[in-house]
């Protein structure tokens, strides 16, 4: 069966891309003439430390995931329910308790044996009858696995669209309290994206990547 674990690369990438476009944010309010600014919100999202974070947790998490679908793609003849566990367990990650660690270990030793036996048994001649029941046995497991695989491949895919979009909108909501937070601080009416509005003689953006690599 072919898996797509490249298909999981390009998820992140899509997840880390910044629609990062902010019309405006009302910063100081007050009876003074009107102060403007502009901040280039997708540069200090992309430069700050959090876009930095961002990427390694969901690579982390794709790689995860690629290790998991890769293991079963190359053990498809193990027991669909020992293939179905093992990848419960790994998902756990760095939580796993030792326990769990013990238990996905066997699963996967569990597993790489019978796939020696069914390459074993692929070269045999003559079979038994016990070797065909045996064959016919494995075939059965290969083709739950193949389904087991497609139910993980779609459910990781939407698992990582949903941790890239929740990322990405905590890191958006904190360039944006920052930057309100600024322009309060200065006095400023209205901070424009520079998508809006291209030149202000007054520019947040690196006063906020400093506040953020702080």
């Amino acid at each position: 069966m072919t898996i797509r674990t490249d298909k999981l690369g390009w998820l992140v990438a899509a997840a880390l891309a910044g629609a990062m476009s902010v019309s405006a944010l009302s910063g100081f309010q007050g009876n003074t003439a009107p102060k403007f600014a502009t901040v280039d919100i997708g540069k200090v999202f992309d430069e700050s430390s959090l876009a930095a974070t961002n990427t390694d947790t969901l690579e982390a998490a794709r790689k995860l995931r690629a290790g998991i679908l890769e293991f079963i793609n190359a053990n498809r003849a193990m027991d669909p329910k020992d293939a179905e566990r093992y990848a419960v367990l790994l998902l756990k990650g760095t939580t796993v308790t030792p326990a769990e660690k013990a238990e996905a270990d066997k699963l996967k030793a569990g597993g790489e044996d019978a796939t020696r036996k069914q390459r074993e048994l692929s070269t045999k001649n003559p079979l038994t009858d016990a070797d065909k029941a045996a064959i016919s046995d494995f075939g059965g497991k290969v083709s739950a696995n193949n389904a087991l695989l497609g139910r993980l491949q779609g459910t990781y895919e939407n698992d990582l669209q949903t941790m890239g979009t929740d990322l990405r909108e905590k890191t958006l909501n904190r360039v944006r309290d920052v930057v309100k937070s600024i322009a309060a601080k200065g006095g400023y009416t209205v901070v424009f994206s520079t998508a809006s509005a291209p030149y202000a003689s007054n520019d947040l953006t690196d006063e906020a990547l400093k506040t953020l690599k702080k």
